[in-house]
C-alpha cells in the first residue's frame, strides 16, 4: 500500500498503546472522496485499530458545490450503520463519533449557529479548511465570529497551505486568536513529498501546530495510519510532545475539554521562522 511516496505498512501488532485518537478521516461512504463504499471503510477502521487508534472521528467534507453537503443526521446514521459493520467484523475496540471537515465558507459561522454542520463528537471543536491558496480579508473578524458562536476551529494541513508556508507569522496569528491547527500524519512521513514534509516538520519544531491526524481516504494512498508520524514528531520535540499530538491533545477534542499545549515559539522576523529548524 502507498501513501504518495511514502509506503504504508499495518504492524501485526503495534508496540503502541491503543490511545491514539484520530480527529480527521473520511470514513464515511457516499459523502465524499473518501471511502467509496461499506466494506473500504470497515478496511479502514480495521487498520486503524491494529494501528494502535482507538477513537476515529468520522469528518465527511462540508463543502457547497463541491460535495453534497450532508445534514447531522444523515452522518449519524451513517455513522451507526459503520458502527454496526464494525461490530460484525469484530472490530471491538475502536469508538467512532461523529464530525466534519468543514471547508471555509461565507455562512460558516450562520451555519454553526444553526446546527448544520457537525462538530467533533457534538462538543465546541470542529475541523475548518481555509482555501488552499489565499485567505480572505477579514480573516481575523470570521475566527472572532465563529468563537462567539461557542465553537472552535481546528485549522487542517496547514502545510499544505500555501499562505501559510509562505507566511507561517499568520498561522501563529490565528493561534494567538483561539484557532488551533493540526498536521497530517502522512506530511510528516512524506506521503506528499518531501517539501510537504519540510514544512510539516517545522511547524511541529515550532509548536504551530498541536494534533496529528490521518485526514485519511482509502486504505492505500492515504490510510488511516497514525504511529509512523507519532514516531517522526517524537525525534522532532520528544515523547512527551508527540504523545500529547495523538492521544492528550486529540482526547480533549472528543471529550469537549480545553486544550493543554505549550505556546508556540515567537520569533521576531519571518525568516527566522524557517530557520530554525534543520533542513534534512
Amino acid at each position: 500500500m502507498r501513501c504518495g511516496d511514502f509506503e504504508a505498512t499495518i504492524p501485526l501488532e503495534t508496540d503502541t498503546a491503543k490511545l491514539m485518537i484520530d480527529v480527521h478521516c473520511h470514513v464515511l461512504p457516499g459523502f465524499d472522496d473518501g471511502a467509496v463504499d461499506w466494506p473500504m471503510a470497515v478496511e479502514m477502521c480495521r487498520m486503524a485499530e491494529r494501528d494502535g487508534i482507538e477513537c476515529v472521528v468520522a469528518t465527511p467534507h462540508f463543502h457547497r458545490g463541491l460535495f453534497s453537503t450532508p445534514s447531522v443526521e444523515a452522518v449519524e446514521k451513517s455513522l451507526e450503520e459503520l458502527r454496526r459493520l464494525c461490530n460484525e467484523e469484530q472490530i471491538e475496540n475502536l469508538d467512532l463519533v461523529i464530525g466534519s471537515d468543514c471547508h471555509l465558507h461565507a455562512e460558516v459561522t450562520e451555519n454553526l449557529r444553526e446546527n448544520l454542520i457537525p462538530t467533533i463528537n457534538g462538543g465546541r471543536y470542529f475541523l475548518l479548511e481555509p482555501p488552499s491558496d489565499s485567505l480572505p480579508p477579514h480573516m481575523d473578524h470570521l475566527l472572532f465570529d465563529i468563537l462567539l458562536a461557542g465553537v472552535t476551529p481546528i485549522i487542517t494541513h496547514p502545510e499544505r497551505n500555501r499562505v501559510f508556508t509562505r507566511q507561517p507569522e499568520l498561522l501563529h496569528h490565528l493561534l494567538e486568536g483561539g484557532a488551533y491547527a493540526q498536521v497530517t500524519a502522512a506530511s510528516l512521513v512524506g506521503g506528499f513529498g518531501s517539501s510537504v514534509r519540510q514544512r510539516a516538520e517545522e511547524m511541529v519544531a515550532l509548536g504551530l501546530v498541536q494534533m496529528i491526524a490521518t485526514d485519511a481516504h482509502d486504505p492505500e494512498r492515504r490510510p488511516p495510519l497514525l504511529s509512523e508520524a507519532r514516531r517522526v514528531a517524537a525525534e522532532i520535540v520528544g515523547d512527551d510532545l508527540a504523545t500529547r499530538m495523538v492521544e492528550d491533545v486529540p482526547r480533549a477534542v472528543v471529550e469537549n475539554r480545553p486544550i493543554e499545549y505549550p505556546e508556540p515559539i515567537v520569533e521576531q522576523s519571518r525568516r527566522s521562522w524557517w530557520k530554525r529548524w534543520p533542513r534534512r
